[in-house]
């Protein structure tokens, strides 16, 4: 897949894909052209906070720890679809496959898509658009398939086509719904965000904002997202509301179980990104971390998740439910991370997001991703008389 969005995180880092899998259907056609490639990353800098935690040597002797419930979901795509598999704590975090999604069997060379999974890790929200569209900013604005994925049954529902493929879109909830962002007209000059159900795929209701929001979520309150260094809330109508405002960029932001927000900023011309916690417009500090390497990703039922990390304030932290996982064993850091901290997920040791590796952080094992390559069935799909496709007997 073809890494080009972390760097957008406000001038932030190198791209980050997390990538799901999918298989479902929609009468929909899409064209575009082929702009693909990876990016050799530098050498690591050893006085970089980021490279001594990368450094931290792995154990294999001692049994992992982590919750049998926890979920992850990772993804990749080729000729066949945008392929989503998931793995649990319970087996270990072996990787099966649940669907893989080609919209209107569309006849492309491979996919390329991000996902989120909901707060109580029943369902997976997913964007996906042909890789060859992958660098083309209309198709990236508004020319992108958005779907749910059921991680019990891999049963499929369609959301919406022509929305955005952004790294922060979809954005889950503390449950089952989601946003996901389309952009439209000149310069991202509005934005629409749609509310889904990720039980049916329904869109419960799309606002049309003036200006661009980024980093949009649900949360109990309603929706919050980002126009710069300012978090606002979005009303009925486009209202846009000032919650709360931080030095520099604010990105990543992750609904809290108090009704609240985590989040990452990075103030113009640091190196370090600062995690704060957000609630009845007053923001408290967690931790700091390199800029390039810190990750905040959701976690269960509003909890969070935090890698890369060099200080934490635990008593702030443990306040905010935020889960500090130390990623060392890593090269590149993590991209992504199981809903309870028990699995990290990132490039391999030479930077290479397209064969990924995953840590546990409870023995410091890291392994290659064994993606299930299992034969598939397909299954008729309601509708426009597209399929889609599960693991035989699943």
């Amino acid at each position: 897949m073809i890494g080009v969005d972390r760097a957008a995180r406000a001038g932030l880092s190198s791209a980050v894909w997390r990538r799901g899998v999918l298989k479902a259907a929609l009468c929909l056609v899409m064209v575009g052209t082929l702009v693909a490639g990876f990016v050799e990353p530098a050498a690591a800098d050893p006085t970089d906070p980021a490279a001594a935690l990368a450094s931290l040597p792995a154990t294999t002797d001692t049994a992992s720890d982590a919750d049998p419930a926890d979920v992850a979901v990772d993804g990749f795509g080729d000729a066949e679809g945008y392929h989503v598999q998931v793995s649990h704590g319970g087996d270990g975090f072996s990787w099966h496959e649940l669907a893989v999604l080609r919209p209107a069997d569309m006849d492309v060379e491979s996919w390329t898509g991000y996902q989120c999974l909901s707060g109580d890790g029943r369902f997976a929200a997913v964007t996906i658009l042909p890789s060859s569209q992958a660098n083309d900013a209309t198709a990236r604005d508004h020319g992108a398939f958005a779907y749910s994925v059921d991680l019990g049954s891999g049963e499929v529902h369609s959301i919406a086509s022509g929305v955005g493929l952004k790294y922060y879109s979809p954005g889950c909830g503390t449950a089952d719904s989601a946003v996901v962002t389309t952009m439209l007209g000149t310069d991202q000059a509005s934005t629409v965000l749609s509310t889904a159900d990720l039980t049916s795929g329904a869109v419960s209701r799309s606002i049309t904002i003036a200006g661009q929001v980024t980093s949009s979520v649900p949360t109990a309150t309603g929706l919050v997202g980002v126009m710069g260094s300012t978090l606002v809330s979005i009303g009925e109508g486009g209202a846009v509301t000032v919650v709360a405002t931080v030095k520099g960029d604010a990105y990543d932001l992750r609904p809290a179980a108090d009704g609240g927000i985590n989040f990452l900023s990075t103030e113009p011309g640091a190196d370090t990104a600062t995690v704060h916690h957000e609630v009845g417009g007053a923001v408290t500090d967690l931790g700091t971390g390199p800029r390039t390497r810190v990750q905040l990703f959701a976690g269960r039922d509003g909890g969070a998740v935090l890698s890369g990390y060099v200080q934490i304030y635990e008593m702030a932290a443990a306040a905010a439910k935020l889960a500090a996982i130390p990623d060392g064993g890593l090269a590149d850091g993590a991209t992504a991370a199981s809903l309870d901290g028990g699995l990290l997920i990132g490039p391999d040791a030479n930077g290479d997001s397209g064969t990924p590796v995953q840590l546990d952080p409870s023995t410091k094992q890291v392994q290659p991703i064994l993606r299930d390559t299992a034969p598939t069935t397909a299954t008729p799909e309601a509708g426009c008389g597209g399929r889609r496709r599960g693991r035989n007997g699943h």
